[in-house]
């Protein structure tokens, strides 16, 4: 959907375009920092799922739900506040007023996307995963049809521009939520779970375990995600130019990242459930071939930014490409050369981390991402940056990659191979 607000609003101009970049950036940072935590249901109710535990699965889950209404207030406040703080960051004062806007718009999607994400950890945790996909393939084309109206304005609703395509956004998640919890609802094999039955209070034995394992997912989403969200402010410093061609780039990285993010969710489940039925040599391989998996894909990715980049930047700018915004799209082009880089080391630390939160491993990747993106990743950009500019931020994105994606397989590979020894020997402490 991000993809798709970026073509929308491209064809408004420079201008717009590195609006929704700063706002999106902004807004999904700290909202990730949200979803991690609720994300958190995947690998308690995959553990649940393969101990055969009825009673867990419904408790982590409506937990999950519970969690999801309480984080929301957060990051409306920022999103509301943002438009007061925002050009005190050295943005240009059009970019930041279209930034503050856009937050606005979108805050009001944060409840909706957060209990999605709930209820959708629980359905792929049951190895339910196909009725989300095709509910989120669906809303695609709600935020298509709701930027159709809101940013351009019709159908009786005046044209937002920019800011427009938050609504939209808001439009797909509430669509998203109301249709998943319409199927759950209605499947005869899902009512054993008596999910919505007799909704009761808070259970904070069970809350606090869910936030025990999630704060750090969320804080490792964050972290991950505050990288880029500096890199965008830093961009922004340098111009428009700069960072209209940053949010293409980085847009074409984000919807290729979507194939890793899902095989890394899935090995969480794989993982979760394999460990919860004790069966540790198969939550291995299910590991092991989630890395591999996701570095195969990345690498197709890579080829076609390298291959085809002109191309990649006409969805974005069409003919504006080679017109009035062609210093958007030459430098654009240069930062999908370094995207490509970086495709394949993001592919693998995904997946690792999946791999891990199957195991319920999330404090030391947390410690690993704040090392790999902030000191070393973040560190490296700036500096380069001073004598390179956008291109010298993205090099620091990929050093931070990398770093993290070392690191992370290093972690699997030890813990893993610990339990699995562990097991064969008879002696498997609590390492999981």
């Amino acid at each position: 959907m991000g993809f798709v607000d970026t073509v929308v609003v491209g064809r408004l101009g420079a201008e717009s375009l590195a609006g929704i970049s700063l706002g999106s950036m902004i807004h999904f940072t700290i909202l990730l920092l949200c979803l991690g935590t609720v994300l958190a249901v995947g690998p308690l109710v995959s553990q649940a799922v393969g101990a055969e535990n009825n009673t867990d699965i419904r408790r982590y889950t409506r937990q999950g739900l519970w969690l999801a209404t309480f984080l929301t207030p957060l990051v409306m406040a920022v999103d509301w506040s943002a438009i007061y703080w925002l050009e005190s960051l050295g943005q240009p004062p059009e970019v930041a007023a279209i930034a503050g806007e856009y937050m606005r718009a979108v805050s009001w999607s944060v409840l909706p996307f957060l209990a999605f994400g709930a209820i959708r950890s629980w359905l792929e945790a049951l190895n339910r995963p196909l009725p989300v996909t095709v509910i989120a393939v669906i809303a695609v084309f709600v935020n298509l049809l709701g930027n159709y109206i809101f940013v351009y304005g019709h159908l009786g609703v005046p044209a937002f521009g920019a800011v427009g395509a938050g609504y939209a956004t808001t439009l797909s998640y509430f669509f998203m939520v109301c249709a998943l919890i319409g199927y759950s609802l209605n499947v005869k094999s899902l009512k054993e779970y008596r999910l919505f039955d007799k909704w009761r209070a808070p259970n904070f034995t069970y809350l606090w375990e869910l936030f025990k394992v999630g704060a750090p997912m969320g804080v490792t989403f964050g972290i991950e995600s505050g990288l880029f969200m500096i890199t965008a402010i830093l961009i922004g410093q340098l111009g428009t130019v700069p960072l209209a061609a940053h949010q293409i780039a980085l847009q074409l990285a984000s919807l290729s990242f979507m194939i890793p993010l899902s095989v890394a969710l899935a090995s969480t489940i794989r993982v979760g459930n394999l460990v919860g039925a004790k069966a540790y040599a198969s939550a291995k391989h299910a590991g092991w071939l989630s890395i591999g998996l996701g570095a195969l894909v990345m690498c197709v990715s890579a080829v076609v930014f390298v291959a085809f980049p002109e191309m990649l930047i006409e969805l974005f700018l069409g003919e504006k490409a080679a017109t009035t915004e062609i210093e958007v799209a030459e430098l654009a082009v240069k930062l999908l050369a370094l995207a490509a880089v970086f495709q394949l080391v993001d592919g693998i630390q995904a997946t690792a981390g999946g791999s891990l939160r199957g195991l319920k491993d999330t404090f030391w990747p947390m410690l690993i991402g704040l090392i790999s993106y902030w000191a070393i990743g973040l560190s490296v950009g700036y500096s380069l940056s001073l004598k390179q500019g956008a291109e010298g931020l993205w090099i620091g994105l990929v050093v931070g990659l990398a770093v993290a994606a070392v690191l992370l397989v290093g972690r699997w590979n030890r813990l893993i191979n610990r339990i699995v020894r562990e097991e064969d020997e008879g002696s498997l402490t609590q390492v999981i």
